[in-house]
């Protein structure tokens, strides 16, 4: 017969068998959360580094489509001026990634540079094309951005970054277009009224 002061919920082996399960958990469960702080950290600097192992091909493959762009500039560019000030500007281009090609062959860089580097070549790219759209005055100039929006999407493996060249392509499109010749193309869009039918 239990003794008048037992209650079951004053059962002394009960309250301490529940105190080291909810110790138990409360490890288990910071031990779980550690963990997936742990991955994500491993995971962000897994990232990182693939994206700096692709630096080198990225570079080299700029270099040469800007050294084809400064030798082929004024053979197809009917301004010799302008000719030559796109020839410039992507030879300068094109040191710019050799330069960026030898530091990361020589790990001058480090690792937590590997995204602003790659916004560096695709800023590069990026005003390449708003300087040919500017002096051509064509429209049509215009997909040299998108192309360099697709190869931002293709390179870039994290988001916040990926996000903020799209962003950066936008912005330099839209300030060099209109700015390039309003009465063109560009000025129809803004006046559909002169548009000749």
């Amino acid at each position: 017969m239990p003794s008048p002061n037992y209650h079951p919920k004053n059962n002394p082996l009960k309250d301490g068998l529940v105190k080291r399960l909810r110790l138990f958990g409360n490890c288990a469960l910071l031990a779980h959360f550690s963990k997936i702080r742990y991955l994500q950290f491993d995971r962000t600097k897994g990232f990182r580094m693939a994206f700096y192992e692709r630096l080198v091909p990225l570079s080299v493959i700029l270099a040469f489509a800007f050294t084809g762009l400064a030798v082929s500039h004024p053979f197809f560019v009917e301004s010799m001026e302008s000719a030559l000030f796109l020839s410039c500007s992507a030879g300068l281009s094109m040191l710019v990634c050799l330069a960026v090609t030898i530091g990361a062959c020589r790990s001058i860089f480090p690792e937590s540079w590997a995204y602003s580097i790659g916004t560096l070549l695709s800023v590069i790219s990026y005003l390449n094309a708003a300087i040919h759209l500017f002096l051509t005055a064509d429209p049509i100039h215009s997909t040299n951005f998108f192309v360099v929006m697709v190869a931002t999407g293709a390179a870039f493996n994290s988001l916040r970054w990926w996000s903020l060249n799209i962003a950066l392509g936008w912005f330099l499109w839209a300030a060099a277009g209109p700015m390039a010749y309003p009465e063109s193309t560009w000025g129809s869009l803004h006046n559909p009224q002169k548009v000749a039918i």
